[in-house]
C-alpha cells in the first residue's frame, strides 16, 4: 500500500494541532459557573424522555435569564 505525502501531511497537521493551546481550557467565571450548577438543577426534574423538549426550554431560558451562552 502506497501513502501518499498529502495524507501524511494530513495526519501530522491534526496530530500537532491536538497538542496546541486550542485545546486548552479556560478558566470558567464565578456567575457562569453559579448559572451553570443553577440552570442544571432546574433542568434535571424534567429528565423524562417525554419532557425532553421541556427540559431544554428551562435550561435555555435559566442561562438567558442569567445572561450566560448555552
Amino acid at each position: 500500500m502506497v501513502v501518499s505525502a498529502k495524507c501524511v501531511t494530513a495526519v501530522a497537521v491534526a496530530l500537532a494541532s491536538i497538542g496546541s493551546a486550542s485545546f486548552a481550557e479556560t478558566p470558567m467565571s464565578k456567575a457562569r459557573a453559579a448559572a451553570l450548577r443553577e440552570c442544571n438543577a432546574k433542568a434535571e426534574k424534567y429528565s423524562m424522555i417525554a419532557w425532553q423538549s421541556e427540559q431544554l426550554h428551562v435550561y435555555r431560558s435559566c442561562m438567558f435569564a442569567h445572561g450566560q451562552m448555552e
